[in-house]
């Protein structure tokens, strides 16, 4: 889930924006085809179910920086790490 205590990339989006931006991100093809092949993914055992939903938050989190992008919501800053 996106998380916005903390977060550089959030700052000044309103909460309406970011849910709104969140929920065209959950229909994503990646992210909804990675999602759904969560049964097999967990079957090969290469990832335990709580390194499966890690990854799925970050590929939500990618997807909707890339819809507040988008639809310019919000200029964003790049940071140094």
């Amino acid at each position: 889930m996106v998380q916005t205590l903390n977060s550089n990339s959030f700052k000044g989006i309103s909460p309406m924006d970011l849910m709104e931006a969140t929920y065209l991100a959950s229909g994503n093809f990646q992210v909804r085809a990675f999602f759904e092949a969560k049964d097999e993914i967990l079957k090969t055992g290469k990832f335990a179910e709580k390194d499966f939903y890690n990854i799925l938050d970050a590929m939500v989190d990618a997807e909707t920086e890339r819809k507040l992008v988008f639809y310019n919501r919000s200029p964003f800053v790049l940071t140094s790490f």
